[in-house]
């Protein structure tokens, strides 16, 4: 991809491992990371990502009678394809600056990639009967053993008034999932959309797994715009459960990890993957 060099320069093609090399590689053990940030960005940060919500998902019309929103998200690699390289070099240069990137790069390193395609934005709304995504850990979407951190943060107040998300407090919990998780998984601990989606786990399987999990127990952070839940692909999350009289929720989720892992992982010959820019001094 073709981002210009002041936006966040793409991710060269390097050396990939193959899949035989990738079955035979060791699985690496995998730290855990996980924060709350109660202030991660400031304000007007907040109404710049807002801006590209209103002017992107604010635009769809209305439903047809019945009719439930399935297309409730849009991301960096849409807002690319239809806006060029300056929106997403804006948003990758305000993100740079952030204290929790200052945080990503002290649990991953200082030389970061962002993979547009999982860079997302979203506006869930009530009215508009919407499909929650499912109970998932991101390990489904890069594997097992890619390390990565999902910066998740809520354009309005979450938690009470509108839905925010919900999460288990420790990873690889409960137990019963993680081990689908991972028997799912192929040898190199990847994921294809047939596996992705045995994955995806209802609300039924999510509540048995916890009643047996005695280490496990869902948090749901109320948080201000801005605010930041950082976690990486060992912890499972879905959107809160919907509460009578709960508005809309506008957030953003902003994966990042490694640069060499991308490379490694073969993600740049799939996805559009892009340096996250260092933070002005």
């Amino acid at each position: 991809m073709g981002i210009d060099a002041s936006d966040g320069n793409s991710v060269g093609g390097g050396q990939s491992m193959t899949r035989a090399q990738e079955q035979a590689a060791p699985a690496p053990t995998a730290a855990a990371h996980h924060r709350v940030f109660e202030a991660g960005l400031g304000l007007e940060d907040v109404a710049r990502l807002r801006e590209v919500v209103t002017k992107t998902l604010g635009r769809r019309g209305a439903l047809p009678d019945g009719e439930r929103d399935h297309k409730w998200w849009v991301n960096l690699a849409n807002l690319y394809a239809s806006h060029g390289s300056g929106p997403v070099g804006n948003i990758l240069q305000l993100m740079a600056g952030t204290p929790v990137m200052a945080w990503c790069r002290a649990q991953l390193g200082d030389d970061l990639a962002a993979v547009l395609q999982y860079c997302i934005f979203r506006r869930f709304d009530p009215p508009r009967n919407p499909v929650p995504a499912q109970w998932h850990y991101d390990a489904n979407i890069f594997g097992l053993h890619t390390p990565m951190v999902n910066l998740w943060i809520p354009l309005v107040d979450v938690g009470v008034t509108a839905p925010g998300l919900t999460l288990v407090d420790a990873a690889r919990r409960p137990a019963a999932l993680w081990e689908r998780l991972v028997e799912t998984a192929d040898q190199a601990g990847q994921f294809d959309p047939e596996t992705r989606r045995r994955t995806l786990f209802p609300d039924a399987d999510v509540a048995a797994a916890m009643a047996i999990d005695p280490q496990a127990r869902f948090i749901t952070p109320q948080l201000k715009p801005g605010g930041v839940i950082a976690f990486d692909q060992q912890f499972l999350h879905g959107t809160q459960a919907l509460q009578p009289g709960m508005g809309a929720r506008d957030s953003f989720e902003f994966r990042v990890m490694p640069v060499d892992v991308a490379r490694r992982a073969g993600l740049v010959d799939r996805f559009q993957v892009v340096h996250v820019p260092k933070a002005a001094a």
